[in-house]
């Protein structure tokens, strides 16, 4: 017994040597055509707040680290939640941001580094 004997192609007498695939212009349609991928979209890694005294607070993108810590000091308040957040991520000077020296701060400073983190993290 030869190769030629175990593969069906190569065997004449076998069904599946006899059989004639034509391809039709139904098949060639009915794939689905794959759309090409969307190149990767650059994202922002920080922004800025200018505050009224002249300094500016930085804020960079937060990491499951700085979520978790904000989870401990808000507890099960969303609202301390977020500012804690904000707050990890936030940094003046180049130094970071206390969470209680975040809390005293002026509340439209607050918000405003809030909606930019939010803008930054695309929320």
């Amino acid at each position: 017994m030869t190769i030629q004997d175990y593969n069906p192609l190569s065997n004449p007498s076998t069904p599946l040597a006899q059989a004639q695939v034509q391809p039709t212009a139904e098949l060639a349609t009915s794939l689905p055509v794959q759309p090409a991928p969307s190149p990767p979209v650059a994202r922002r890694t920080s922004a800025s707040v200018d505050l009224p005294d002249g300094r500016k607070i930085m804020i960079r993108r937060s990491t499951g680290y700085d979520v978790r810590n904000a989870s401990r000091l808000g507890g099960d308040d969303d609202t301390m939640v977020g500012m804690a957040l904000a707050s990890s991520v936030s940094s003046i000077g180049g130094k970071p941001i206390v969470f209680d020296d975040f809390l005293a701060m002026d509340w439209a400073d607050i918000q405003e580094v809030i909606k930019e983190y939010k803008a930054l993290m695309g929320n």
